[in-house]
C-alpha cells in the first residue's frame, strides 16, 4: 500500500504543475482517494490497537504464570507485530495529513484557473 500511496501523490504533484489540468476532475478524484486512505488508517489504528491489547494480555499472562516459554514467545511475536503497524501506522498518518496539503493546493489551484478564465472574459 506504501508504494500506491507514493505512486499516487507522484501523480498529483504532476499534475499540479501542469498548466492543462482539469482541477476540478482532479479535486473529486483526490477527496476520494483521501477517503480511501483515510479508511485504511481507521482499519490499520483498529488493527494495531487489538494487536496491542493482545500484547498486554500476554504480558498479563507472562506475569500470572510465572513467565511459561510459550507466552514469552507470543508476547515477543505480538512485540515485533505491535512495532511494524506503528511504523505503518506513523507512514499512513504523515501521509494523509500531507494529502491534506497537497489538497490546499489542489484547490488554490483551481481557484487560480477559475480567476483566469472569468478575467479573460
Amino acid at each position: 500500500m506504501g508504494t500506491y500511496i507514493a505512486r499516487y501523490i507522484k501523480l498529483v504533484n504532476k499534475m499540479l504543475e501542469d498548466e492543462n489540468t482539469d482541477f476540478a476532475k482532479l479535486k473529486e478524484d483526490f477527496c476520494a482517494k483521501i477517503q480511501f486512505f483515510q479508511h485504511e488508517r481507521f482499519v490499520h489504528l483498529i488493527v494495531t490497537f487489538m494487536v496491542v491489547m493482545c500484547l498486554f494480555f500476554s504480558l498479563l499472562c507472562i506475569f500470572v504464570t510465572n513467565g511459561l516459554l510459550s507466552v514469552s514467545i507470543l508476547a515477543g511475536i505480538l512485540l515485533l507485530l505491535v512495532t511494524g503497524y506503528l511504523i505503518y501506522y506513523y507512514y499512513i498518518e504523515n501521509t494523509v495529513m500531507n494529502m491534506y496539503k497537497t489538497y490546499d493546493k489542489i484547490v488554490e489551484k483551481l481557484e487560480n484557473s477559475r480567476s483566469k478564465t472569468e478575467a479573460s472574459k
